[in-house]
């Protein structure tokens, strides 16, 4: 299974926007074999992964292959950047 865990915090204006592009970029490539979970930092049922993977910053993208991590981004991405880290990480 691939998943991209997208991790945020209430009013942030860079998770946002992420969230809209990724998106965007997810639904332009036609790839409905990658889930999306956006997970609020505030939630506690997640401050283990949150920790186990040092999240400090918001947004950050996790992505996961058959419950394996295979990189960690922060911040913003600009969609042919999404496009390539997703294809790179996620090979058709």
């Amino acid at each position: 299974m691939n998943l991209i865990k997208v991790i945020t915090t209430k009013g942030c204006v860079a998770c946002s926007i992420l969230q809209d592009t990724l998106s965007k970029t997810l639904k332009e490539l036609n790839r409905s074999d990658i889930n999306v979970e956006y997970i609020d930092c505030q939630d506690l049922s997640h401050r283990q992964f949150i920790n186990r993977y040092m999240i400090t910053d918001f947004p950050t993208m996790v992505f996961i292959k058959d419950n394996e991590v295979l990189i960690k981004y922060t911040g913003t991405k600009p969609k042919y950047e999404l496009n390539k880290i997703i294809n790179q990480q996620f090979k058709v």
